[in-house]
């Protein structure tokens, strides 16, 4: 498996699209518990100095997954198309090489790595350190856009302030058969536990219409093919 280095070369270059559009790219690794003091240390100098505007980045621990997602932390960074080209566009200069070269020493066999788009980001202003990722495979357009409707009715018209809720398309990596994601923020671990079913049984009219709008839904067409627990060490 290719190491943290070879994982961040395939991001080299990528041009622009939308200045609006938020991308992303997410780097999932393997270290030890004892190195992750340093590990923060060198990312928190890399992206201080040398992360560029319009780019933010975020450091993930990785609570719980399934056996085959063995990573222990994620690297995400989030902006424009523009933000980005500026970002990978150049080759890196001596001080990234080596940090690359750093991180290389402490991340173990293993990972994955991917990009993508934001489609959907309610509370885009909140930061949520507990989050649920789900990644599905979507096979049908049509069921997908009646499911982006009736997310963007729902959350709209029940809007909560103590979850956040991320939705968008992956363009490459992340999971063999992943072309979606969902990503569920929470303030608290207990919020993470308990506030949807919280939710659900203080708003009957938001069940009544949910479950109304998702009967246009062909809830076959998705198949969730992983979903794990992270939570938010650093924010840059």
């Amino acid at each position: 498996m290719k190491k943290f280095i070879t994982l961040l070369i395939f991001f080299f270059a990528i041009s622009s699209y939308s200045q609006e559009r938020i991308h992303w790219q997410a780097y999932s690794f393997s270290i030890e518990g004892s190195d992750e003091d340093t590990v923060v240390t060198l990312l928190d100098k890399q992206f201080t100095s040398n992360k560029p505007d319009g780019v933010t980045a975020y450091l993930y621990n990785v609570a719980f997954s399934d056996s085959d997602f063995d990573a222990t932390h994620q690297v995400i960074f989030t902006g424009t198309a523009d933000a980005f080209n500026k970002m990978w566009s150049s080759p890196p200069n001596l001080e990234t090489q080596l940090f690359f070269s750093k991180m290389n020493n402490y991340s173990k066999d293993g990972g994955s790595s991917g990009n993508g788009t934001t489609i959907f980001n309610f509370n885009p202003d909140v930061v949520f350190p507990f989050q649920v990722v789900t990644i599905i495979n979507s096979s049908s357009y049509s069921n997908r856009d009646t499911m982006r409707k009736n997310m963007e009715t729902l959350n709209k018209k029940y809007p909560r302030d103590n979850r956040g809720t991320i939705h968008g398309s992956i363009r490459s990596g992340v999971h063999p058969e992943g072309t979606h994601y969902f990503v569920s923020g929470y303030l608290t671990y207990r919020d993470l536990l308990e506030s949807d079913r919280d939710f659900r049984i203080s708003n009957p009219e938001y069940m009544k219409d949910r479950n109304k709008l998702n009967r246009d839904v062909d809830w076959s067409t998705f198949k969730s093919v992983r979903k794990f627990t992270r939570v938010l060490v650093k924010k840059w």
